[in-house]
């Protein structure tokens, strides 16, 4: 993956699954990623962005199979 100019480097590690799916990822500029899917269809159920200074966001994804495509998400931001 590229920045918008299409030529800085922006994720220079990342592991899969066995899926295929992004589990952890990290920038250049020091953000890390990570994603699970627990869900029992492989759904991303939470990711969690980390900031080089400590900031630490998480959020965790419900999803409502009685609705097609409806989500529900919570945001939590931590410092440490």
């Amino acid at each position: 993956m590229t920045s918008l100019d299409g030529t800085t480097p922006v994720v220079t590690e990342q592991r899969l699954d066995a899926a295929r799916r992004v589990t952890w990822r990290k920038s250049d500029f020091g953000l890390e990623e990570s994603f699970e899917y627990a869900d029992v269809l492989g759904r991303l159920t939470k990711s969690t962005r980390t900031l080089p200074s400590g900031l630490s966001v998480e959020t965790v994804v419900a999803w409502d199979d009685s609705t097609p495509g409806l989500t529900t998400s919570t945001a939590t931001a931590t410092f440490s």
